[in-house]
């Protein structure tokens, strides 16, 4: 675990921090490949709303990054970094989302937040894991390469009204598996935009 870091399962009290991370990520990774407007409009009480109704169901495994004492441009205890974990029987596992604040981005946070998730679906003797991420995000899909995730498919989605995006689909199997898709199969709803029901995942 980085020195200026602490991973650990997030709690309703997270909500608020996890959002304000959630909109930061998208408004920064996202600019030029989304609307402005859109962007400028997303709401963090919103979100909030959102990732505490998440919380509480406990439904979504969900691990949060918080900076230790060392982390620059961090307060001490603040979020800096998020994954969002989904399992249902029958189905592979998805990492429906990984996101870390741009100033903590290539310290370490995003692949200790990633083993979490992978020894998470190796304790439910999953056969792999699938996420879904926006094609143009070569950083992202690079870090998701490194892990093995290999790419299964692509597809283009209406994420909001008039706002629409190309996905690449990846997968990681460790073994053979008869589980069916993951939910890639449509927009993660944990990640699209809080005005819809419901990816760089870094």
């Amino acid at each position: 675990m980085s020195p200026r870091t602490n991973i650990r399962l997030a709690e309703v009290r997270d909500a608020r921090g996890i959002a304000e991370v959630h909109v930061q990520t998208w408004q920064d990774t996202y600019a030029g490949h989304m609307p402005a407007d859109f962007l400028a409009g997303l709401s963090v009480d919103r979100r909030e709303e959102m990732w505490t109704r998440i919380l509480s169901t406990g439904k979504d495994r969900v691990w949060v990054a918080e900076a230790g004492g060392a982390a620059e441009g961090a307060a001490e205890g603040r979020v800096v970094g998020f994954l969002a974990f989904w399992a249902e029987d029958g189905r592979l596992p998805e990492v429906r989302a990984l996101y870390v604040l741009p100033g903590m981005q290539s310290t370490g946070v995003g692949g200790e937040l990633m083993e979490r998730a992978l020894d998470r679906a190796r304790s439910l003797d999953a056969g792999g894991v699938c996420l879904s991420v926006l094609e143009a995000n070569s950083g992202a899909r690079r870090f998701y390469e490194r892990f093995g995730f290999r790419l299964v498919r692509t597809s283009r989605d209406e994420i909001a009204p008039g706002v629409e995006i190309t996905h690449a689909h990846y997968e990681l199997q460790w073994r053979e598996t008869d589980a069916g898709p993951g939910p890639g199969d449509a927009v993660a709803p944990i990640v699209a935009p809080p005005t819809v029901p419901g990816s760089r995942a870094t």
